[in-house]
């Protein structure tokens, strides 16, 4: 596999890179849920208060006939002769709305391209029962959420290459005591010597492990020394006996 020949430093902050990105694609689809759900609700409620005034007159006085909303506020309202007393929405959702009954409802419609959220409420008067009906257009939403896409898709970028360098930093500084290690072992190789490898503060595994290798060390230098005099010792009592027979 082509992880197994990188180093273990590489392989640490790989994994901590592919981790951190789970977590922040999780996090980033958490938010942009979070934030379509605040704006769809936002138009609803927009779209609910073009409704209240409306709603508010025919309550007062239903015999009076209704202004005109203002610029850009989409409204239906139907009378209960079933005539239309004010129709400003697109004429796709005014065919839709010739078939309800605006009893509390909420749909969606889309115009040309646009959503649309529509808010219905049904009004009982001594004259009969009104219908209402407030359009807003979801347009400004959905530039809202493809700007926070494009925000949310750099920041996490720039985060994940935060956290990789940070993960890259915290790897080498954690593996730090196994190089001062590998180059005293490669000093003890090249030539004799007494001496060990450092043992860090720390106690951690590194350190356990330093440990560990010393004591190997130690008695694989006891075991020489033993074999050096024994090798000794041999040579010393055989050679009185060369010496007789040289004679």
């Amino acid at each position: 596999m082509v992880l197994s020949r990188l180093s273990i430093r590489a392989r640490i902050t790989l994994g901590s890179i592919l981790v951190a990105a789970a977590i922040f694609a999780i996090a980033l689809v958490a938010v942009r849920a979070q934030v379509a759900t605040i704006l769809t609700t936002a138009d609803s409620t927009l779209a609910q208060d073009d409704l209240t005034s409306f709603a508010n007159e025919i309550v007062a006085n239903p015999a009076n006939t209704l202004d005109d909303p203002g610029t850009g506020v989409l409204l239906y309202v139907r009378a209960p002769d079933g005539k239309a007393q004010v129709d400003t929405v697109p004429n796709i959702i005014r065919k839709v709305l010739e078939h309800r009954d605006g009893a509390n409802e909420k749909f969606t419609r889309t115009v040309e391209g646009v959503d649309f959220v529509v808010v219905g409420r049904s009004i009982p008067t001594s004259a009969g029962k009104w219908s209402l009906w407030a359009a807003r257009s979801t347009a400004s939403s959905t530039l809202a959420l493809q700007g926070l896409d494009g925000t949310l898709v750099i920041g996490g970028l720039v985060l994940l290459v935060g956290f990789g360098v940070a993960s890259l930093i915290l790897a080498s500084a954690a593996l730090r005591p196994v190089e001062r290690m590998r180059k005293e072992a490669e000093l003890l190789g090249a030539g004799p010597g007494d001496g060990g490898l450092p043992v860090g503060p720390a106690r951690d595994e590194i350190a356990e492990l330093a440990t560990t290798l010393n004591a190997l060390l130690d008695r694989i230098r006891r075991s020489a020394e033993r074999e050096k005099q024994m090798v000794s010792d041999a040579a010393h009592e055989l050679r009185t006996p060369l010496s007789v027979l040289k004679t």
